[in-house]
């Protein structure tokens, strides 16, 4: 899937929510990105301070100077924290908000609709476009792409800090956490999108066979049906699976975080030393480390939340689509452009 439609997909999201909705989104966003400054204040404090040369005179002076940079940058790290758990707390209960609005006009629209057209919907296509579809189309597609947009944006500070005290470290450090994430992206992005398929298609066929189970109890408990049986244990292991799978994939970036942090190390420093020579290495790695302290999280709750998003794209397209499409077609259909169900 091509980028357009990622944020073709993100746009007709969007147009679903409120105004309000579309107000708070904008706040969370907004607030977030200021929220990111003091990451920006907080390493520039950190990297002035390992600086050479930062502190001269009496020791005990520049004892004195540095713990209290050392706790103006504690304090600043703490209310960042405190102040994104404050933003996200007062967002997520609008987001929640816009969720059930969003699945109440899904079902009014039913309710509106020829009766036909009603009973053409088994169970699962009902259940995905009143509930799954929305709290998918919300949480699991609209709110992780404004959050990577945020991550983006607070990588782009980090590195511009460090840009002021160490140019060359800054742009080593930036191609390198890109490679890094293309290469995730381009390996584990293609299973992710697969798995969300299976979810979509495997997880209706699973809901439609334990409804007709539960309409029929009384009749297989009278003459079981071992294919019935198979059927229904087939179709939910490969559920079951596919979920097991997108929410391994989801978090194997943060296995590799450790590596890859020790080889950004080899990194800078082998850069480091044939451009500016050997004793530029240890001041580089410090900027470094204190840089890559913020930005490898970064790259990996970014790569997260991308994959995250591809995972959900086949059901939270449900919730963009007319609600007279069965779900076996709306995947083909989906990728033949844009639709709004409005």
């Amino acid at each position: 899937m091509l980028m357009r439609e990622y944020i073709s997909i993100a746009q007709q999201g969007i147009r679903q929510l409120s105004q309000r909705g579309r107000r708070v989104l904008f706040m969370y966003f907004a607030s977030m990105v200021a929220i990111a400054g003091l990451d920006g204040i907080a390493l520039f404090l950190l990297s002035k301070l390992l600086a050479p040369g930062f502190t001269t005179g009496n020791s005990n002076a520049a004892t004195e100077s540095n713990l209290k940079f050392l706790a103006m940058i504690l304090a600043l790290f703490v209310l960042r924290s405190a102040l994104s758990t404050l933003v996200g707390w007062v967002s997520v209960k609008e987001f929640a908000q816009q969720e059930v609005e969003l699945g109440q006009r899904r079902m009014e629209f039913i309710h509106a609709a020829p009766l036909e057209t009603r009973l053409a919907l088994n169970e699962s296509d009902f259940f995905t476009a009143v509930d799954r579809a929305p709290s998918t189309l919300i949480n699991g597609y609209i709110i992780p792409v404004v959050n990577i947009c945020i991550e983006f944006i607070t990588g782009l500070v980090v590195i511009g800090v460090v840009l002021v005290f160490q140019p060359l470290t800054a742009i080593v450090a930036l191609s390198y956490f890109a490679l890094v994430a293309i290469v995730q992206h381009k390996f584990l992005s293609a299973s992710q999108a697969r798995t969300g398929e299976i979810l979509l298609k495997n997880g209706n066929a699973a809901y439609d066979l334990l409804a007709d189970y539960f309409h029929m109890n009384k009749l297989l408990q009278v003459n079981e049906s071992k294919t019935f049986d198979s059927s229904l244990r087939l179709q939910r292991t490969e559920f079951a699976r596919a979920r097991a799978i997108q929410g391994f994939t989801v978090s194997l970036p943060r296995y590799f975080m450790e590596s890859s942090l020790a080889l950004g190390f080899l990194v800078v420093a082998g850069a480091t030393w044939l451009l500016l020579g050997e004793a530029e290495v240890v001041p580089a790695l410090a900027i470094f480390a204190t840089a890559g302290f913020r930005m490898l999280p970064i790259v990996n709750r970014i790569q997260g939340q991308v994959l995250s998003a591809i995972g959900c794209i086949p059901i939270a397209r449900q919730a963009l689509l007319p609600i007279t499409a069965r779900v076996k077609n709306d995947w083909q259909t989906s990728m033949k452009g844009p639709v709004d169900s409005r």
